[in-house]
């Protein structure tokens, strides 16, 4: 299973490394995010596993969304998509249905949308 973070919080820098350690992460570019992204590519020389990519512009649309996702999906296939920052919207749900998501759930940081694997 391919699970990764989508962070729409401007200033995640207390918790990116911890989550950068469990999954790769795209992280709403902002001034304080920009800093903790170096210091995980940093150590991401030490530990291969970090990924880390920074992105602009928060998704608001079903287009944005769709765009963003399919950004994400490069170079892996998402089964898992953990939001961090945004509760689940209409344009979100919407255009993660359209991808092939059937499975929501709220979390306390977000929502999760799940994809058949």
């Amino acid at each position: 299973m391919s699970r990764v973070a989508l962070v729409l919080v401007k200033d995640f820098r207390d918790s990116l490394q911890k989550l950068a350690f469990r999954m790769p992460v795209w992280l709403l570019e902002t001034q304080e995010n920009r800093l903790a992204a170096a210091e995980a590519v940093r150590m991401s020389e030490e530990w291969p596993q970090i990924d880390v990519t920074i992105f602009t512009g928060m998704p608001r649309d079903r287009e944005e969304w769709i765009d963003r996702v399919k950004s994400m999906e490069l170079n892996r296939r998402i089964t898992s998509l953990e939001v961090i920052g945004s509760e689940m919207t209409l344009p979100a749900r919407a255009a993660l249905t359209e991808l092939g998501f059937d499975k929501f759930e709220s979390t306390p940081e977000g929502f999760r949308a799940r994809r058949p694997r």
